[in-house]
């Protein structure tokens, strides 16, 4: 997926945390935002996500330019924020279905994608826990096993190496990072 920002600005108040950024990535790339605290590292990710709009210049991806009323596209993304969201009073199992449905990513490989990835980052013992009840690491292990089962063109990782996974949970994500398709863009 080719990725632009043309012109972005998104300001706070007086605090302007993107200034008229440029950038063009082809995909297959993998890309590290790096910056002091405040720097707007993750409203960069957030409007590159589709989460909030810049107040000034757009998002394109493919050419297409990025709107927060469109699915289809944004079904093409995975933002992962540094705190994963999570539907509370539901299980990590439910919390998963329900995050392949709306990714329309629970077609009839996805039970075996999800006992997959539930194994490889141990999480089965807790599969029907409520997800409020797991660990800031837990909580991203599971996050990270919808990214790997949806298996968008996109993947937008904010702070994942501050992510309070264990050091297998760590090692397996910068494996599937490093193992990721040629073609495809992960930030």
């Amino acid at each position: 997926m080719h990725v632009e920002l043309q012109n972005v600005c998104k300001a706070y108040g007086k605090v302007r945390a993107l200034d008229r950024v440029f950038v063009d990535l082809d995909p297959g790339k993998v890309v590290a935002v790096l910056g002091s605290n405040g720097a707007g590292k993750s409203t960069l990710l957030r409007i590159l996500g589709g989460i909030i709009q810049p107040d000034d210049g757009g998002v394109l991806y493919d050419g297409q330019r990025l709107a927060l009323d469109d699915l289809p596209l944004r079904r093409r993304i995975f933002f992962l924020p540094d705190f994963p969201p999570a539907f509370h009073g539901e299980s990590v199992l439910s919390n998963l279905v329900l995050l392949l449905r709306i990714y329309e990513a629970d077609g009839p490989e996805a039970p075996a994608k999800v006992l997959h990835w539930m194994q490889a980052f141990d999480l089965l013992e807790v599969a029907e826990k409520p997800v409020e009840t797991l660990s800031r690491g837990q909580s991203y292990k599971a996050a990270l096993v919808a990214l790997f089962a949806i298996d968008p063109e996109l993947w937008l990782l904010d702070e994942p190496m501050a992510s309070g996974m264990d050091p297998h949970g760590l090692a397996l994500m910068r494996t599937e990072i490093r193992n990721a398709e040629i073609g495809r863009a992960h930030v």
